[in-house]
């Protein structure tokens, strides 16, 4: 989505009309994206899932696949995958 942004915007750097016309076509676009979530939300939503599976006496596996269903495609993924790592060693 970016390049096809991009790509308007150069067609568009000097026409103050065009410029209007892409920045309510990045809005429209925008509805269309999953709602992105605060840093600390993911940050909580991570805590609660590791200590929820700990107390279960599950693992990494377990965790992530409850995290995946929760926050894929509203976080980046290996960045939780990462967090979740350091909260298991």
């Amino acid at each position: 989505m970016e390049q096809i942004i991009l790509a308007i915007y150069k067609q568009c750097v000097f026409d103050e009309s065009k410029i209007n016309i892409l920045e309510q076509d990045i809005k429209m676009f925008e509805t269309y994206l999953p709602t992105q979530l605060s840093i600390d939300e993911v940050k909580l939503i991570i805590d609660n899932v590791v200590a929820e599976i700990k107390n279960a006496g599950k693992g990494i596996g377990d965790a992530m696949k409850l995290l995946s269903k929760e926050l894929k495609g509203k976080v980046n993924m290996k960045e939780v995958k990462k967090r979740v790592d350091e909260k298991f060693n």
